[in-house]
């Protein structure tokens, strides 16, 4: 997977060495560390925009910082900018070719931030507000949620399954507040759970 080419070869014209990226290195945790502004992030956005529009790769970027809000744009002023556009491989890096590979994408970007404010193409970047649906939780990740564990909080974890299992059998909506309503019950049932754990 090629991602760029190495700045630091001496020659004039500067050859082009290429640098390549193999798809089962991968597989492991990878770290991307340099300087401040040494282009860490330009860098790692290339190997992304590789990744997502020439494979069926699919990807979560948590972007505190916001610097991939704009990774939803083709950034065409490229291709008009010499300096950047002398690093083109003239053969296979056209305009229209990414185009077409980059509007077959779908970007969904989880943000309270204003949509408008974004100004992304609306054709293939849908914006959502951040939340977390308690109903699409399972045991776990709802237990994870609340900061219970089977070692240090038992009976609390029983009142999550016991909750857990009445809303299923109600066939009710999962929600949050219907959660508390059964949980509250289950507690209040047990009196505070003084003693051991019900079977």
């Amino acid at each position: 997977m090629l991602i760029g080419f190495l700045l630091d070869v001496v020659g004039s014209p500067q050859p082009k060495v290429p640098i390549f990226l193999k798809g089962a290195g991968l597989k492991a945790h990878t770290a991307v560390i340099a300087q401040s502004g040494s282009g860490k992030s330009f860098m790692l956005g290339r190997f992304l925009e590789e990744l997502i529009s020439k494979t069926k790769g699919r990807v979560i970027i948590l972007d505190p910082n916001s610097d991939f809000v704009k990774f939803p744009q083709v950034n065409e002023a490229a291709w008009k900018d010499q300096k950047i556009h002398a690093w083109f491989d003239r053969r296979k890096d056209k305009l229209s070719e990414l185009r077409n590979r980059w509007g077959r994408v779908r970007f969904l970007v989880f943000t309270n931030r204003e949509e408008k404010e974004l100004g992304l193409p609306t054709s293939q970047a849908v914006v959502l507000p951040v939340s977390l649906s308690w109903g699409e939780l399972d045991l776990f990740g709802r237990a994870s949620i609340l900061e219970l564990d089977m070692a240090s909080t038992p009976h609390e974890m029983y009142v999550l399954n016991k909750a857990h299992k009445c809303m299923l059998k109600s066939g009710e909506q999962p929600t949050l507040k219907r959660f508390i309503d059964y949980a509250g019950a289950v507690w209040a049932k047990s009196a505070g759970f003084t003693g051991p754990l019900p079977s």
